[in-house]
């Protein structure tokens, strides 16, 4: 969660109120926690993430996986270029 999300988060809790904020709170936790624990259980004798991803997906996703990488740190990058000017 970066930029405007984060920005949006403290009047997203206003608006849906304390009840409605928590649970949709606890559920994104929950999905994260899931998808967390499925990444590591299927990748458990792999040495690499990208190495799961090879055996699951092939060279194809492979190359996918790499360039949704790439493109998550060029995005870092960019947020933070522009919250420092």
């Amino acid at each position: 969660m970066v930029g405007s999300s984060l920005l949006a988060l403290p009047w997203a809790f206003s608006t849906s109120g304390i009840m409605l904020g928590t649970i949709i709170s606890l559920i994104t936790f929950i999905i994260g926690y899931h998808t967390c624990s499925l990444i590591v259980k299927c990748g458990k004798h792999d040495t690499d993430f990208s190495d799961t991803v090879y055996k699951y997906f092939g060279d194809w996703g492979w190359r996918v996986c790499m360039l949704f990488s790439i493109l998550l740190m060029f995005s870092a990058i960019v947020i933070y270029y522009e919250y420092m000017t």
